[in-house]
């Protein structure tokens, strides 16, 4: 039989390990990836590349100022619905699941529910 203790353990545990997806980006350079998605404590990271060296980026939620889900429009990324993520510093960080559908609406779900609380200026989520 489990203990409480162990299972109070383990849900801690659960909840402190990041988010991970399959996903393919452009940043707002316009450079291309294809990668890991993991969504941390404090910031969205991209883990992959593009046939050259590995990246790894981080983007602030701080620095996100507003998350829409583009699904039939020409700022799709590769023909699929897309998740795009305006920064304040300006620019937009587009990513497109690689392999699972629906992980677009899931993505913005989560970041909607993670995003700090009572951020001025953050605009919320739209569909287009």
């Amino acid at each position: 039989r489990e203990s409480t203790e162990a299972a109070n353990q383990a849900a801690r545990d659960d909840q402190l390990m990041p988010m991970t997806y399959a996903v393919s980006w452009q940043e707002p350079n316009g450079s291309l990836g294809s990668g890991r998605l993991e969504l941390g404590m404090d910031s969205l990271t991209l883990h992959g590349g593009n046939g050259g060296p590995a990246v790894h980026r981080a983007f602030s939620y701080s620095n996100m100022s507003a998350l829409r889900v583009e699904r039939a429009s020409d700022e799709r990324l590769g023909g699929r619905p897309t998740l795009i993520v305006d920064l304040r510093a300006g620019g937009s960080l587009r990513i497109a699941g690689v392999a699972q559908p629906g992980i677009v609406a899931e993505l913005a779900s989560w970041l909607a529910a993670i995003w700090p609380l009572g951020q001025k200026g953050f605009d919320g989520v739209s569909d287009h």
